[in-house]
């Protein structure tokens, strides 16, 4: 079964709502079990059991998943109800056509402002990690997640308000969940080593250079998403 079909992974009867109704504690919840591997993409959510899990009554629950459907992380579909957003390869290949730019925009700032002096101990603590992983196995959930924090410190490094808003960051998340566990070993290192080109343009101050690798990167993810059997990317919209 692979992690596209686990569909049990987000039930618990135990009630971690201490009070509360607001449909905010549902969509942080549903959020942050992206992170931890509670949730995976094409998991479907069950109001009853986010309504017992989180003791909290329906329409909150509701509320939440239409919100966390404008955001672009769950599916709704007719007659079965909410699902976590898998991609199809059209999707996919979209959504990186998106965040080219974005990302060799986000690298560019980021080497801007350390070559005007901003501190850059935040990315070097990221980059002790990122080296622990290269010496050492990919571990899924706990990459994926990291990545993520990556990309939130290269935007707050670049200073630039407005771009947390633009870049698609829960969605390259969820892509990130859907595909990589079928990246090989070679290909997983690969991700490594262009993360480890963006830190050094940025930590050298180098904008033009972080810019050009930045767009490399995504270039690279293209690629590698390309290369993806058809399984990774199935249609979540028909059939059970």
């Amino acid at each position: 079964m692979s992690g596209l079909q686990k569909t049990e992974l987000g039930k618990s009867k135990k009630r971690v709502n201490k009070g509360g109704n607001s449909p905010d504690i549902i969509v942080n919840w549903i959020q942050e079990g992206l992170y931890n591997g509670r949730y995976v993409p094409g998991q479907k959510l069950v109001e009853a059991d986010l309504i017992a899990t989180l003791n909290i009554s329906r329409g909150p629950v509701r509320e939440a998943l239409k919100r966390l459907h404008g955001k672009g992380i769950l599916r709704q579909i007719p007659f079965r109800g909410a699902h976590i957003r898998a991609f199809s390869r059209k999707e996919a290949a979209d959504l990186l056509t998106v965040l080219e730019p974005l990302t060799s925009l986000m690298a560019k700032l980021a080497a801007e402002a350390v070559a005007a002096g901003v501190s850059t101990q935040p990315l070097a603590d990221i980059l002790q990690w990122i080296e622990k992983f290269q010496r050492g196995s990919v571990n899924d959930v706990t990459f994926v997640g990291k990545r993520q924090h990556l990309y939130q410190t290269l935007m707050e490094l670049g200073g630039n308000v407005e771009l947390p808003y633009i870049m698609p960051t829960a969605q390259l998340h969820l892509l990130r969940l859907q595909s990589f566990p079928y990246l090989d070993n070679e290909q997983r290192q690969q991700v490594i080593d262009e993360y480890l080109r963006i830190i050094d343009a940025v930590l050298n101050g180098d904008a033009i250079r972080a810019a050009r690798v930045g767009k490399q990167h995504v270039q690279a993810a293209k690629r590698r998403v390309a290369s993806l059997p058809d399984e990774v990317f199935p249609d979540f919209r028909v059939g059970d």
